[in-house]
């Protein structure tokens, strides 16, 4: 199986509507997903992630929303309004074109040998 990743929430979108007929179970997936920074533990990387399935075939965006320091909740809410606002561009998209936007993430699946 393999991944078509996207960083650009526009680009995702067109790829929604150019699937729209063929996506799995006619479900798209978001999430905000949370990184450890290497550098600093106590700081976290947040990504607004979507994905969905066609045939053998996940497509992904991540977009990068900001760091999430835990010592001034403006800033960090402000990251989190940008990771919603990314999830609400999908689900609008979603639902223009009648499919189900739900929680989670799809990730590729390896085969064993």
């Amino acid at each position: 199986m393999s991944t078509v990743k996207f960083n650009a929430v526009e680009e995702f979108c067109a790829e929604i509507e150019n699937d729209a007929q063929e996506i799995d179970r006619r479900i798209v997936r978001t999430t905000d997903v949370s990184r450890i920074s290497s550098m600093t533990p106590n700081i976290r990387h947040i990504l607004a992630v979507a994905s969905y399935s066609v045939g053998e075939q996940v497509v992904r965006l991540e977009c990068y929303c900001g760091d999430v320091w835990g010592i001034n909740q403006e800033m960090d809410k402000k990251v989190f309004e940008k990771a919603e606002q990314i999830h609400q561009t999908v689900a609008s998209t979603c639902e223009a074109l009648e499919l189900q936007n739900r929680a989670g993430v799809l990730e590729e699946r390896t085969q064993e040998v």
